[in-house]
């Protein structure tokens, strides 16, 4: 997976359809739960002095 591939909004759309509702709230929240991880290790790096 490349971070650095970006999806256009009908690319994400067909990657999506099928997924139920209740699949997309579990995404969802893992997402979340990744940005918050991620969040909070760059303001540890910052806090440490370190930069990326």
């Amino acid at each position: 997976y490349d971070a650095g591939v970006r999806l256009t909004e009908n690319e994400a759309n067909e990657l999506l359809e099928g997924y139920t509702k209740e699949s997309l709230e579990n995404m969802h929240a893992a997402v979340q739960k990744r940005l918050k991880m991620c969040a909070e290790n760059e303001s540890a790096n910052i806090n440490n002095g370190k930069k990326k």
